[in-house]
């Protein structure tokens, strides 16, 4: 009888080992596919997740405590179609587009008053005239005045000319002035042009190189910078 006894109370003990295992692999277990979210738990899948709310609102809150990343992943790869308020504590409008010209005019128009000089325009260029071409454009560009007071077009850089004679001429308004470079001059040039303007005006401006004159025909090259610049009255 105490033979039998012992042998029972051993059976329950093991029992209750058993159940205590199964309970305690249970709490450190990870969610797999098919399974419900575990929450303080690792979850792995061998395929993705899909949320989606059919009514109004997100599909997803992430609410973490003041100063924690309310998100993390686990690599630098681009999330196509994410859309973010802010970027490095920044938001959009204090970013500007990448172009092959800087125009800033529309920047300035948030943060400068509207009767303060400031650049219109401004691009770096290098270019060659080589015929049968008789004018190729340095810059081109048309901007609207920000109040009355004067605008003006500068052309500044290194010319060369191997050939004729060539005319750097700048222009606003339609009306244009220059310099003109002879055959064998390589140093610097300048040209420029200013015009008055009233607020809101519309202007355009420009500059390029030329043969001047057409006969004999001019070759030659530009390497510097165009700017618009307003000042006011």
């Amino acid at each position: 009888m105490h033979t039998i006894s012992r042998f029972i109370r051993q059976q329950f003990l093991g029992a209750l080992a058993l159940a205590g295992l199964v309970v305690t692999l249970a709490g450190t277990a990870t969610g797999a596919t098919g399974d419900f979210l575990r929450l303080g738990a690792v979850n792995v899948a061998d395929q993705g997740t899909r949320l989606r709310n059919a009514g109004d609102g997100p599909a997803l809150q992430l609410l973490v405590e003041p100063g924690q990343p309310a998100l993390g992943v686990s690599n630098s790869v681009l999330v196509p179609r994410l859309n973010a308020a802010m970027v490095g504590g920044r938001r959009a409008s204090a970013f500007a587009l990448a172009t092959s010209v800087y125009s800033k005019a529309d920047a300035d128009a948030q943060f400068v008053a509207s009767d303060a000089p400031r650049v219109l325009y401004y691009v770096g260029r290098a270019v060659f005239l080589d015929p049968p071409d008789e004018i190729v454009t340095v810059g081109k560009v048309r901007v609207f005045a920000p109040a009355d007071g004067e605008i003006t077009i500068r052309a500044e850089g290194l010319c060369s000319v191997s050939m004729g004679s060539m005319l750097l001429v700048t222009s606003v308004i339609s009306a244009g002035t220059g310099h003109t470079y002879h055959d064998g001059y390589t140093g610097p040039c300048e040209a420029w042009k200013s015009a008055e303007v009233k607020a809101g005006q519309r202007v355009d401006a420009g500059a390029s190189i030329a043969s001047f004159p057409l006969d004999p025909p001019a070759a030659g090259s530009f390497s510097g910078i165009v700017e618009v610049v307003f000042q006011p009255k």
